[in-house]
């Protein structure tokens, strides 16, 4: 299927992000092949600052004075949404690289997270965990590498909120077009504030008919920035970001995608994609393409049909 096809193309973006550390800079070709800023104008990403979202400028966001008000009617919640949303950070303890963003993840329950299959398993570099013998969606996080989430890694005050992955609670098998992975978590320690409030998913397509869509992600960094992804990101740092955008008409050849033209680049996979005025996330992202192709999300529904679905909250 296209789903599988686009996630093989992702994988050498994400073995360089995996073994070159908190440094890691893709190429162009890298960049595409991952991710897509589909629109250089008009479909913003703003940094988040814990609990508030970069304001719209119009030198550092071109053509996009059309989603201040929006903004300004919905901050609070985008805030919100975003406080569930996470880095994957990976140390390789047998390597000097240091920690590194290798994709994102989001909460679905106090001790329950998800993201991308291609987030944990690569098909090159460093893979961070294995799949037991007779049973491919189950699998062991290695030994050798150290895997948490951290929900502060914004552009907001220096803090702590990580939360260490315990096990692979589900993860999809290779080839399934449902791209998804479910992680057991908890908190490294207690915090001084309240923990992040688990998302739901939203299965009701009648509670979002509207255009509007926004994803949550981590853009890592890059070689080079090309001039249309610099125009919507500036300088990719890894630090998390909400990218806004509309949702475009479906793929007739998958029916477990959700398409939209959000920005995003490599680092985004295993974010929510949720929309604008509507409680829930409709989405996991796990790919960016062109202007044709959209960029990708497993679409909610998909996720509650998978076999998956029996680890999920009701």
């Amino acid at each position: 299927m296209l789903a599988g096809q686009l996630v093989y193309n992702a994988q050498e973006a994400m073995r360089v992000m995996t073994d070159d550390g908190p440094n890691a800079a893709l190429s162009l070709s890298h960049t595409l092949a991952l991710e897509s800023v589909i629109l250089s104008r008009g479909r913003p990403a703003l940094r988040v600052m814990e609990h508030a979202i970069e304001p719209i400028d119009d030198e550092r966001h071109p053509g996009s004075g059309f989603w201040r008000t929006i903004l300004n009617d919905h901050e609070h919640t985008l805030a919100a949404t975003a406080s569930a949303v996470a880095a994957v950070m990976v140390k390789d303890h047998f390597a000097p690289t240091p920690e590194t963003v290798v994709g994102t993840a989001w909460l679905l329950g106090p001790n329950l997270a998800i993201t991308n299959r291609h987030v944990l398993f690569p098909d090159y570099g460093l893979r961070l965990a294995r799949r037991q013998p007779g049973n491919p969606t189950q699998a062991r996080l290695k030994s050798d590498v150290g895997v948490s989430l951290d929900f502060a890694y914004d552009n907001g005050p220096a803090r702590q909120l990580r939360y260490a992955v315990d096990a692979v609670v589900f993860v999809c098998e290779p080839n399934d077009p449902v791209d998804v992975a479910l992680l057991r978590v908890k908190p490294t320690a207690a915090p001084p504030f309240a923990t992040p409030k688990p998302l739901t998913l939203n299965t009701d397509a009648s509670e979002w008919e509207g255009n509007f869509v926004y994803a949550v992600g981590h853009p890592g960094r890059m070689a080079q920035v090309p001039s249309d992804i610099a125009a919507v990101f500036g300088n990719p740092d890894g630090r998390k970001r909400v990218s806004f955008g509309e949702l475009m008409d479906p793929d007739p050849n998958s029916a477990v995608d959700l398409l939209y033209d959000a920005s995003t680049i490599g680092g985004y996979s295993g974010g929510p994609a949720t929309p604008i005025g509507s409680e829930g996330v409709i989405g996991l992202h796990y790919w960016g393409g062109d202007v044709k192709s959209g960029n990708r999300a497993i679409i909610a529904s998909a996720l509650r049909a998978h076999a998956l679905n029996q680890f999920l909250p009701a």
